[in-house]
């Protein structure tokens, strides 16, 4: 018996295409830190997914991430003891890329780790991203606020 999809009920198809995107959606989540516990990079790809979007997207691309579990790398800049986020000290480090700035606010509880931090050193770090905010009206410079993981 050969199925032709003109002859398929009207009910089936939305179905099946509901699947298919399903489907879809599983292959791709773990590209884009979508499964699982597993830490997305904050790399070269998830800001080329960002600089690819017109200023104005740029928001509600930063806004599907918040929540997620991150790594990235960024050049400490200071450390200073100010309460968020029930953490007590905030490490601030950047990331220049070409076309884009962030600074990253991370927040721990440790303060032995955040008293041995020195500005110019790299810090590589995994944590939750909290919020985005822009600043620029160009929207090629951001701080996003990170609760380091671990604390």
């Amino acid at each position: 018996m050969t199925s032709n999809v003109n002859n398929m009920p009207r009910a089936v198809l939305p179905a099946r295409r509901r699947a298919a995107l399903a489907v879809i959606a599983c292959l791709f989540a773990p590209i884009i830190g979508l499964a699982g516990d597993e830490a997305a990079p904050l790399d070269d790809a998830f800001y080329a997914g960002l600089l690819s979007r017109e200023p104005i997207q740029r928001d509600a691309y930063f806004e599907t991430f918040t929540g997620k579990l991150f790594t990235g790398k960024g050049v400490v800049r200071s450390v200073e003891k100010i309460r968020r986020y029930d953490r007590d000290f905030r490490i601030i480090a950047e990331d220049n890329r070409e076309n884009l700035k962030i600074r990253y606010y991370i927040f721990t509880g440790r303060e032995r780790f955040a008293r041995r931090l020195r500005p110019g050193a790299e810090l590589a770090f995994e944590g939750i991203l909290m919020l985005s905010t822009p600043f620029t009206l160009e929207k090629d410079a951001w701080i996003l606020d990170i609760l380091l993981s671990g604390d």
